[in-house]
């Protein structure tokens, strides 16, 4: 009884996760660039 509740959310939560996780990287690449900029992300940038 709990594993098929645990497995439905999960399924629901994995398909979110992917989109969200895009979206998470993009942030924290510009936040970290912007914050502490490296020559070598200004130069590619």
């Amino acid at each position: 009884m709990r594993r098929e509740r645990l497995i439905r959310p999960a399924v629901q939560a994995c398909r979110h996760d992917k989109t969200r996780l895009r979206r998470i990287r993009h942030l924290r690449m510009v936040s970290d660039a912007a914050r502490t900029p490296y020559p070598t992300c200004g130069s590619g940038l």
